[in-house]
Order: C-alpha cells, then sequence, then structure tokens
C-alpha cells in the first residue's frame, strides 16, 4: 500500500503457484534462526482472486493469513526457525471469487543463518 492505495510491486526472487500448492523446505539443524517472506496475490494474475498461505513448523500451524484477495497488501511474515526441521506452506483458495484467478505468491523467501549455533538442550539427571 502506497498512501492509501494498492500498488503493484516487482519482487527479484518469488514462488508462483496455483491454489492447492504446498511447498516445503527441509532445514539442517541449528543452521538458521529467521526466516522472512511477502505472501499475496500476483497482480495482474490474481484479480479478483481469494486465496488463505498457511505455514507450517515441523506439522505444526505457526501461520494463518486468513482469506486474502487482490484489494489486499502483501504480508510480510518473519518467525525464528531455530529448532525447525521442516518449514512447509499450503495455498487454498478461499471464498467465492474467481476461481482461475488464484495466483499465489510467496515473495523474497529468505533464510537467515544463526550467528552463533544455539547451546542444545541438555539432559539432566536428578
Amino acid at each position: 500500500m502506497e498512501n492509501g492505495t494498492a500498488a503493484e510491486r516487482t519482487f527479484p526472487r518469488c514462488l508462483g503457484l496455483g491454489t492447492y500448492s504446498r511447498v516445503s523446505y527441509a532445514l539442517p539443524a541449528i543452521t538458521y534462526d529467521r526466516f522472512e517472506c511477502c505472501v499475496g496475490l500476483h497482480a495482474p494474475l490474481g484479480a479478483e482472486g481469494s486465496v488463505a498461505f498457511r505455514i507450517y513448523a515441523d506439522g505444526e500451524a505457526v501461520f494463518d493469513s486468513g482469506i486474502m484477495t487482490d484489494a489486499d497488501a502483501s504480508r510480510k511474515i518473519t518467525m525464528p526457525v531455530c529448532r525447525v526441521r521442516e518449514l512447509s506452506f499450503d495455498i487454498e483458495a478461499r471464498g467465492k471469487r474467481a476461481p482461475g484467478k488464484n495466483h499465489a505468491v510467496i515473495a523474497e523467501p529468505l533464510l537467515f543463518k544463526a550467528k552463533s549455533p544455539p547451546v542444545p538442550d541438555i539432559p539432566r539427571v536428578r
């Protein structure tokens, strides 16, 4: 959004997906500490579309966008992934808008390396 109106943005790196898609990343143990991306509908191809994005960390839901339409601005997501082994995205069609227009985008997916590896949990004996 710019000055209260929707504006198109161009991203140098992104994944363009249809609805009912799943993308999963296997993450090496304790290598990355943060993940960021923007999610939304493709400007011209997603016009009149309606989708929902869900992100799972090791099978547990950690983000749900709710219904997003072409009227919604993209959403930036930042989340910790220090001990996550698999990060997955589900994209689903939602609502009764134009079903052939649900072209979703995951823009600028970035993993940030941990500066120093965290201390692993050490079992305690009593």
